[in-house]
């Protein structure tokens, strides 16, 4: 669908909503180049149970992926920090 996307309808960036499971799904297709997360502490820290960006804990991509952290804006009123991540050149 993204190789449709890009080769028939000419799409170069793309905005999708969701969470671990879509991340996941594009980090394994090498297809972020941006994303944008919410930190809840009050949900947060569950030990191994706790949701990963990836979605899934202990379960690691096949390469690693390098972002650099390019907005971080914490919320006093709600105890959660909004981060924003970029894709590092190689």
């Amino acid at each position: 669908f993204l190789h449709q996307l890009a080769t028939d309808h000419h799409v170069k960036r793309l905005h999708c909503e969701g969470g671990g499971e879509l991340i996941r799904s594009l980090a394994e297709l090498d297809a972020i180049d941006e994303f944008h997360l919410t930190w809840a502490g009050h949900t947060l820290f569950g030990g191994t149970i706790a949701p990963t960006p990836t979605g899934i804990a202990n379960a690691f991509l096949p390469t690693s992926k390098h972002f650099r952290l390019s907005a971080f804006e914490p919320n006093s009123e709600t105890g959660e920090c909004f981060l924003s991540y970029v894709r590092k050149e190689d």
